[in-house]
This record gives C-alpha cells, sequence and structure tokens, in this order.
C-alpha cells in the first residue's frame, strides 16, 4: 500500500516517471483522497485536493529522498 502511494506522490510531485505504472498511479491518488487521508488537508492539484491546513504539495519542493521519508515514516 504504501509502495502504491509513494508511486502516486512521486507521480504528481515530481513528474511521471518513463516507468510509472498507471494502475498504481490511480491507485495512490485514491489512497491519497481516501484512506490516506492527505486531501483533507493538502492541496494537490493532480489529486483533485484543495486541502487547507497542510501546505500546498503542488508549491514545495520535494525531492525523492524527502517523499519517501515522509511516507513510509
Amino acid at each position: 500500500m504504501k509502495k502504491v502511494f509513494f508511486t502516486f506522490v512521486i507521480t504528481c510531485i515530481i513528474g511521471l516517471p518513463a516507468n510509472a505504472d498507471p494502475a498504481k498511479t490511480s491507485a495512490g491518488k485514491e489512497i491519497f483522497n481516501g484512506k490516506g487521508m492527505c486531501a483533507g488537508c493538502h492541496v494537490l492539484k493532480d489529486a483533485g485536493s484543495v486541502g487547507t491546513i497542510g501546505p500546498s504539495l503542488d508549491q514545495l519542493k520535494l525531492n525523492i529522498s524527502i517523499v519517501t521519508a515522509t511516507v513510509t515514516e
């Protein structure tokens, strides 16, 4: 589950990797907006979320190590 979510977040923030699996990206979007409860706080245009509590993930300059640590911890 974390791997699917991680794939989605990387895809949305950093860009679509050449080997991105569309099914995992779609599943990650569902996790972000649903069970992961991320969309309630964060803005992420690709996920259609408009949260107002946490930072906008569209504006942050995240790298893969930051995203990995955040999602897995």
